[in-house]
């Protein structure tokens, strides 16, 4: 197999990591590493144990954030994978993790600059916005690491959007034609010529809204 830094392997019941230099470089490891502590050079390779005990994959799911105030001009929820240079998540090839049941509670924006407030770079299944305040702040779908990044259902309810105009609401950077359901109910819009956008980039996204700009329909 073809590894680069921090890339993890199992091998006889063992996690090992690889421990080179954050460069990019690929090194082909035809010898899997069977030892039981500390490093070992095999194949030109550093590998350092790092678990005797195995997790052989992780998702995230059914997590809760409630109560949150975002006063500064960033990204407020980031739901990612690592993938660069440094390290990454999913090796190619590798049964994809999915994160499931993510539910946005009472979330309230306190700043007026366009930002995402919720920045998506892995599978979700379902994500839940209930009682939220948003401003100029959207969705945002990215990542090119996988073959499949599945379908995610959006659900939002009882929220406030306080922007005024046009609102990129939901945008999809995934080149791998990612599928968004989204559905939104009894919200309320501060201002009468707010509009919602969506963005689907190469995917799709089947839409059941009550917001301005949205309606029913699908966009391609």
């Amino acid at each position: 197999m073809e590894v680069q830094h921090s890339d993890a392997v199992i091998s006889n019941g063992r996690l090992y990591r690889v421990q080179a230099k954050p460069d990019g470089m690929i090194y082909k490891s035809v010898t899997r590493p069977a030892y039981e502590s500390g490093n070992k050079i095999i194949d030109g390779i550093n590998w350092g144990v790092v678990q005797d005990k195995i997790t052989y994959t992780a998702g995230v799911r059914n997590v809760v954030f409630r109560d949150i105030f975002l006063e500064k001009p960033r990204v407020g929820f980031s739901v990612h994978f690592d993938h660069d240079k440094w390290s990454r998540s999913y090796y190619p090839g590798a049964e994809i993790p999915k994160q499931e049941n993510l539910l946005f509670d009472n979330i309230n924006v306190l700043y007026d600059e366009k930002m995402d407030w919720l920045a998506i770079a892995t599978p979700v299944d379902m994500l839940s916005v209930v009682n939220c305040n948003i401003r100029d702040n959207r969705i945002s779908f990215r990542g090119d690491a996988m073959p499949d990044y599945q379908k995610t259902i959006i659900n939002i309810t009882n929220t406030v959007f306080n922007k005024e105009g046009e609102m990129e609401f939901l945008t999809n950077n995934i080149k791998t034609g990612k599928k968004i359901i989204l559905k939104t109910s009894s919200n309320i819009e501060m201002h009468d010529d707010f509009s919602a956008k969506v963005t689907p980039g190469n995917g799709e996204i089947i839409i059941d809204s009550d917001l301005s700009g949205l309606r029913n329909g699908r966009e391609k």
